[in-house]
């Protein structure tokens, strides 16, 4: 007996015009790849990745395979994190760079790519 295989996935409706989620849905979601790799794929993503992953946690049970598919750090890094959760550690204060073209707004990008970050290592204990 084979495997019960599930897909889920947090990109899959990100963005579903834009020609990145089309063309990543090309090759994950197209009919014949779904019939033969998947047994179950989720219909919806969530804002953070946590969510989705506590919606699907696994069972228990023999031969089970789950894929996830996660956000994790991709476009608008202080979208990746929930504000004012513990995530949100990071501030344009905490980088300690001082090259010229790393002004305030670029040191905020740093910031919150680094919470991102802190909240995409949170999620890979689950």
């Amino acid at each position: 007996m084979g495997y019960h295989v599930e897909m889920i996935d947090n990109q899959k409706t990100y963005e579903k015009e834009s020609s990145f989620t089309y063309s990543l849905n090309s090759y994950l979601y197209n009919k014949e790849i779904c019939q033969i790799s998947y047994d179950v794929s989720n219909e919806q993503s969530t804002k953070y990745d946590a969510e989705l992953i506590n919606d699907n946690l696994p069972l228990d049970a023999p031969c089970r395979f789950i894929i996830y598919h996660l956000m994790g750090q991709h476009n608008y890094a202080k979208d990746r994190f929930p504000e004012k959760s513990g995530f949100d550690k990071f501030t344009a204060d905490s980088i300690h760079r001082f090259e010229k073209w790393i002004d305030n707004n670029k040191k905020q990008e740093i910031a919150e790519y680094d919470n991102s970050t802190l909240y995409n290592d949170y999620i890979k204990k689950f």
